[in-house]
């Protein structure tokens, strides 16, 4: 099993409402040599889709910081970072802030993943991701007010992760 997706998926599911839960597919899949590539997957969606989409909500005309963002890879650490603290900057309610912290740790790990490292000395790193990952989908579903929208992206996100290759 993906430790990746199994964070992501236990986050998630830890905190959406019953009848939702018994919707959200399982976290297959396997080998951690994979797992780098799943959690770039994973933070990719996270920050460029989810958290671009609640930052925008709401506001007519204006693009998130986190949307101009390319693919995350770990070189873009950084400019994740960058983009958590210019939508700080924007004057953000409580949901948005805390979007904007989970987006930032995850471009702090990223800013600190060696590609040549050994795989299993990412896990713990590669699972925090994922942490942060599930938390910007929930709170991006309280952004939107939408659950359903919730479990729709997780599970679309579980069945990708298991394709990765």
């Amino acid at each position: 099993m993906s430790e990746v997706a199994g964070q992501f998926r236990a986050t998630v599911h830890a905190k959406l409402a019953a009848e939702h839960r018994e919707r959200l597919r399982p976290a297959d899949g396997d080998g951690i040599p994979l797992e780098l590539r799943r959690a770039l997957h994973l933070t990719d969606r996270a920050v460029r889709q989810w958290a671009a989409r609640a930052t925008e909500h709401g506001r007519a005309g204006q693009t998130s910081s986190y949307a101009q963002l390319g693919p995350l890879k770990p070189e873009l650490g950084h400019a994740v970072q960058r983009a958590a603290h210019a939508e700080r900057r924007m004057g953000l309610d409580a949901k948005r802030e805390l979007i904007a912290q989970m987006a930032w740790g995850i471009g702090q790990r990223l800013a600190g993943i060696d590609t040549a490292a050994p795989p299993a000395s990412l896990q713990h790193s590669l699972n925090q991701m994922a942490v942060e990952a599930g938390e910007i989908l929930l709170t991006a579903g309280q952004v939107l007010a939408d659950e359903d929208w919730v479990v729709e992206e997780a599970n679309d996100t579980l069945r990708e992760l298991v394709a990765v290759r």
